[in-house]
């Protein structure tokens, strides 16, 4: 039996935010947002090809750490850190997967920041 492993897709408001920044990053998935009058229909990348999109764009790198005890994982530590930053903690979230959306959207700022 083979195990099928499902990528995370980023959430719709990172989704959201990459496509108000300009930030296209093809993906199989798209969204549909209705905004004032008009629907907008978006790229919602897995967050993995975002990852790889900040480190190599950006130099900005998002991780995350397990908070554990011997018999359960209580969330997970978000960090973001670059080259002319320090790494920073910025969160902390119950979920692997929302940890990471809660550092894609930081990391986001700072590409204002940057630019």
């Amino acid at each position: 039996m083979k195990t099928i492993i499902k990528e995370d897709l980023v959430s719709d408001e990172v989704a959201l935010r990459l496509y108000d920044k300009g930030i296209h990053i093809l993906s199989d998935h798209t969204i549909i947002h209705e905004r004032g009058s008009h629907a907008l229909e978006y790229y919602k990348p897995t967050q993995s090809q975002l990852k790889k999109y900040l480190s190599q764009n950006y130099q900005i790198f998002v991780n995350t750490m397990p908070d554990l005890s011997v018999n359960e994982v209580y969330g997970f530590d978000v960090y973001v850190s670059g080259f002319n930053f320090p790494k920073k903690v910025v969160g902390f979230k119950r979920t692997e997967e929302e940890a990471y959306n809660k550092g894609f959207e930081e990391a986001l700022k700072l590409i204002s920041k940057i630019n």
